[in-house]
């Protein structure tokens, strides 16, 4: 693979889409993003997302139907997603279950992952995704699901969008490599989050986590589909 990020680096950069450094990452995660940014995600509001896909969704899923409306509401056409060889068709083909339902929360994180927003206001609505008692707390096991959760849709969800051939894509087995190498240092990036997000607090407030997510360079990169890649790509193993 390519010579990916300085696993030392931090450089206090606003971590926004138009805002990395483009010489710091390798060739998959440049390919990648090329291709997220094709995807009309990036042009809308997460929070306008997020309110249209739980605004259909029926027991934490969506059918065909539902998704086709949440996708009006924020004009994304049909031809977006039934296109054979249309982006979203390989992104939503990551995020369908067994029922060939939709999975809301994994559609909601990509909202948040790919859509505009402050860093304040993303993490709010990330935080209101697991506050399940509306409680504006979080403890330590939820923001851990919270974590998981966000990797496997920054990592096993969202790059595949750029799976196919020829220049500007990833085969299959070059997205395996580049997952495996992320996911190499899950363990140790979760671990060094919680300690951040936390910061030995039992419970944490929505509110003041909002507020570090604004100030905090690597607090505001999990608001990010590539931000958690390249953190992900520091604590790697190999």
């Amino acid at each position: 693979m390519g010579c990916c990020v300085n696993k030392g680096a931090d450089h206090g950069m606003s971590f926004d889409r138009g805002s990395y450094l483009a010489e710091e990452l390798c060739r998959e995660e440049k390919i990648i993003i090329e291709n997220e940014k094709q995807l009309q995600f990036t042009q809308i509001q997460s929070k306008e997302i997020i309110r249209s896909i739980k605004s259909e969704g029926l027991d934490n899923t969506l059918s065909l139907a539902q998704l086709k409306r949440a996708f009006i509401d924020i004009n994304i056409p049909e031809s977006a997603f039934t296109t054979p060889d249309a982006p979203l068709r390989n992104l939503l083909a990551k995020v369908t279950n067994d029922k060939k339902l939709y999975e809301q929360r994994k559609l909601v994180l990509v909202g948040i992952l790919l859509g505009k927003g402050t860093p304040q206001e993303k993490c709010e609505w990330l935080f209101r995704q697991y506050d399940d008692d509306a409680s504006s707390m979080m403890d330590q096991n939820e923001v851990n699901l919270m974590l998981n959760d966000l990797i496997d849709v920054a990592v096993n969800v969202l790059p595949n969008v750029s799976k196919g051939d020829g220049i500007g894509f990833l085969t299959k087995d070059e997205l395996d490599a580049y997952r495996d190498t992320l996911l190499s240092g899950k363990e140790k990036f979760i671990e060094e989050m919680i300690k951040l997000i936390m910061t030995e607090r039992e419970i944490m407030h929505v509110e003041l986590a909002a507020k570090m997510a604004d100030t905090s360079n690597i607090l505001n990169k999990l608001l990010w589909s590539f931000g958690i890649r390249t953190l992900l790509k520091k604590h790697s193993t190999h």
